[in-house]
């Protein structure tokens, strides 16, 4: 995500509900969540959700024998 400068995003949506953003990452690092924070100029747009790995693990084929 933008520019691979914060690849540990693995997912976002935009709720226009509850008027925010919700972004799945991959890591709690606060300097690494600073980053994405400092795209939230206005503040309290962003809301972060953890996950443990990539979304894309279950596209995975299994191996064929």
């Amino acid at each position: 995500m933008v520019n691979k400068e914060i690849p540990f995003v693995v997912s976002s949506g935009v709720y226009e509900m509850t008027n925010n953003i919700v972004v799945r990452v991959t890591t709690n690092d606060e300097t690494e969540l600073a980053k994405l924070y400092a795209l939230d100029t206005i503040g309290g747009a962003i809301k972060v959700e953890y996950s443990t790995g990539a979304g894309t693990e279950e596209l995975l084929l299994p191996k064929a024998e």
